[in-house]
């Protein structure tokens, strides 16, 4: 919310939506607990109990993905996939193969190439959902994955608070009007800010670039 009223002109009384939440799809209640449960078990929010339930949910998640790697034969699976609506199988397939499918679920497929996740009720359906979500998104997760490292970099390059952003050749008028009225304090900010394109920051990016080596060799 800070981030956002800072680096986007935001005219009127901000809302709280949670499409304005950034990387919502790493940002799942199946997943808090391997996002945060170190991190609540170390302010005192939760107890060690408590945490080794978290962390026994989180270890059947992986488990149930790692299953989920096994082939399984037409005959074992044809008539779930009939019964779904799917295109029947005529050879050996990979169980995460056939849940990217958008008709097929994980329970669809319970106890047959995989074990019953070993976590109690009411757990035991939350582990299955997220471990069938990390198959099916796994190649959108990747890509946000890839992005926020990016970001993460990119915060780490800091901007000198007196740079002049009217030096840069190739910056849109737009953008240079918003770096010069907001003068972000590192590139990651600069690329939230709303009209910045990514182009401008590949522009940006480079100029920085240069002039912070000028500035070590001189």
């Amino acid at each position: 919310m800070v981030d956002d009223l800072i680096t986007k002109s935001t005219p009127e009384p901000y809302r709280m939506f949670t499409s304005r939440a950034e990387h919502r799809l790493v940002l799942r209640y199946t997943n808090a607990n391997r996002r945060l449960g170190s991190k609540a078990l170390a302010c005192g929010l939760i107890t060690e109990d408590k945490y080794h339930i978290m962390a026994g949910q989180t270890k059947a998640i992986d488990k149930a993905v790692s299953e989920c790697a096994v082939s399984v034969a037409p005959e074992h699976v044809n008539k779930q996939i009939i019964l779904s609506g799917g295109a029947p199988i005529d050879q050996k397939t990979p169980l995460k193969t056939l849940l990217k499918r958008p008709e097929f679920l994980l329970s669809d497929f319970n106890g047959l190439s995989i074990s019953p996740p070993a976590v109690g009720e009411p757990y035991k359906d939350e582990v299955l959902l997220e471990a069938e979500t990390i198959i099916k998104y796994r190649g959108y997760i990747d890509r946000s994955n890839v992005h926020i490292n990016k970001l993460i970099r990119s915060d780490m390059v800091e901007i000198d608070p007196h740079f002049n952003y009217n030096f840069v050749v190739g910056l849109s008028s737009e953008s240079r009007e918003k770096l010069c009225s907001i003068k972000p304090e590192t590139l990651g900010q600069a690329m939230r800010i709303s009209g910045v394109t990514p182009a401008d920051i590949s522009v940006l990016s480079i100029f920085i670039s240069k002039h912070d080596r000028v500035s070590r060799e001189t």
